[in-house]
């Protein structure tokens, strides 16, 4: 009986301390899809209002996601469910009618999470 009672306090002790460490640390948000910047190549300025797509497979069965930039060129798609859009996707973005970039990023990827869209 004491050695269970001292196990049980030495396991929830570990728990207690080694868990409080991890517990202070921000994770990165789920819900985030892909973000960027869309900028003026020679000015290296961000390009407010274009429209940005996000184009899943046909297999996956997701909708297409459409947004605009902000005044500073910025973008962010976000999901409760990233799951839906994890893997190789179609990154587009047009000014009206007009194509100005168009990508297959794969956002399983780390560094398809964050990109920068330079645009001539």
């Amino acid at each position: 009986m004491k050695r269970y009672f001292l196990s049980s306090f030495a396991l929830s002790f570990a728990m207690l301390f080694f868990g409080s460490r991890t517990m202070g640390q921000t994770p990165p948000p789920r819900e985030v899809i892909v973000e960027g910047v869309v900028y003026n190549a020679r000015t290296g300025k961000g390009i407010p209002a274009l429209t940005v797509q996000l184009i899943p497979p046909r297999s996956v069965k997701s909708p297409k996601r459409v947004l605009q930039t902000d005044r500073d060129g910025n973008f962010r798609f976000q999901d409760r469910d990233p799951q839906k859009y994890l893997g190789k996707n179609l990154l587009e973005v047009r000014d009206g009618p007009r194509l100005l970039f168009r990508k297959e990023i794969d956002t399983s990827r780390a560094e398809f999470r964050r990109v920068k869209i330079p645009i001539r």
